[in-house]
Order: C-alpha cells, then sequence, then structure tokens
C-alpha cells in the first residue's frame, strides 16, 4: 500500500560525520560535519602540511590506519586526522686548519629530511684535505 511504501522510505537513518585535524594538515572532504545515508560508504583522505607527518585517523576515539580511509555509515562518526610536527636534526660544522665553510662554522637545526649541501672553501696557501662526518 502507498503508506507502507511511505513509512519504508523515511525509515531510512540518515547519520552524520564530524572530520576534524589535529595538527597541520589537510583533509578530502574538508574538515566539518556531512551527513550520510545508511550504508552508504565515505572515502576520507589526509595529507600533510611541509615536514608535519600524518600519522593515522582517531574514529570514535580509536586509532584506524589506511589513507584514504573508507567508512560505511551505520552510526554518527567523529573522525580525527592526526599529524606529528617535524622532528630536528642539529648539525654542527666545524673546520679544522685555514678555511671556512658554507653555511658558516656553528651548529645549526634542520627539519629530518633536509637535504643540505655544506661548501669548503681554503684559505691561500692552505688546501681542503677532507670531511670528517661523526668522525668518520
Amino acid at each position: 500500500s502507498l503508506s507502507r511504501t511511505i513509512a519504508q522510505a523515511q525509515s531510512v537513518q540518515a547519520y552524520t560525520l564530524t572530520i576534524s585535524i589535529q595538527g597541520e594538515g589537510w583533509t578530502w572532504p574538508p574538515e566539518g560535519s556531512y551527513t550520510y545515508q545508511e550504508g552508504e560508504q565515505v572515502s576520507v583522505y589526509a595529507n600533510s602540511y611541509g615536514y608535519w607527518t600524518f600519522v593515522g585517523w582517531k574514529l570514535d576515539g580509536q586509532w584506524v590506519y589506511g589513507n584514504p580511509i573508507v567508512l560505511t555509515m551505520e552510526s554518527d562518526h567523529s573522525l580525527v586526522a592526526v599529524f606529528e610536527p617535524p622532528q630536528t636534526r642539529t648539525l654542527t660544522i666545524s673546520v679544522q686548519g685555514n678555511g671556512t665553510t658554507s653555511p658558516l662554522p656553528g651548529t645549526y637545526s634542520y627539519f629530518d629530511g633536509t637535504v643540505l649541501t655544506v661548501h669548503a672553501q681554503s684559505h691561500e696557501h692552505w688546501e681542503f684535505s677532507n670531511w670528517l662526518l661523526d668522525g668518520v
């Protein structure tokens, strides 16, 4: 009957997915709340900014991994994309003998994964011999 068909149509549930970010990054779909029909599959993708690292998702407070993540909407969900800050490394440059370097001798901090070129320049009557990296 028509009334039974209307009742069945009204029984389709809609659920809310709330996406948020912890750290520096972005998601697709972007942060916000979205409504989906019961049983609908939703794909969410995360990407970090700069040297930040995407570590995983917290789905309703529980760690879940994968990128993108695919959810089947059977209830309301809270989804947090979690990003870790960049790690830093220290480089100390020193000179033995008579010369200089570029960057100048000193101690510098760089984000993990940074590619750095260091040049050596000997002074007059001196010749560059070799680099020592961590004493080797």
